[in-house]
């Protein structure tokens, strides 16, 4: 995939004014610690993509046909998350109106198991997350 930037999609990178205080404080403990290099990878991109890339139309994180979970991700607009499967017998789904509620909710509906997103995430490497899902940006 090609480079995106802000001189060739203006309408894209909009600066998010009024990204949530309890995401702030997320992303200054997180990037400040010691992390594995995919973990800090996963903060470091969702932080740009919280302060400006919006996504109206959905970000796709996680493709539920690409990890053998069934499980997909979606940002909307710069820090809403939908978390779930499309599983027709389990088209359960977790929203989330920032990353730090989302990265601590339990996955028990999704999984049968309580586990927290985040936990989740270290569990499976942080495998098969796509940083350049944003529909806006693949036209």
């Amino acid at each position: 995939m090609t480079t995106v930037n802000k001189k060739d999609y203006p309408d894209v990178f909009i600066e998010n004014e009024e990204m949530e205080q309890e995401d702030i404080r997320l992303f200054n403990q997180m990037l400040s610690s010691d992390l594995p290099e995919k973990e800090r990878e996963f903060f470091e991109k969702m932080k740009a993509k919280e302060e400006g890339e919006c996504a109206p139309s959905g970000d796709l994180i996680m493709d539920e046909r690409e990890n053998d979970y069934n499980i997909f991700v979606v940002r909307y607009f710069f820090d809403e998350y939908k978390i779930g499967r499309r599983e027709p017998s389990r088209a359960e789904c977790i929203y989330a109106l920032s990353l730090s509620e989302a990265i601590n909710a339990d996955m028990f509906i999704l999984l049968d198991e309580h586990i927290t997103f985040l936990n989740w995430l270290r569990r499976i490497d942080f495998e098969d997350i796509n940083y350049n899902g944003n529909f806006i940006l693949n036209r």
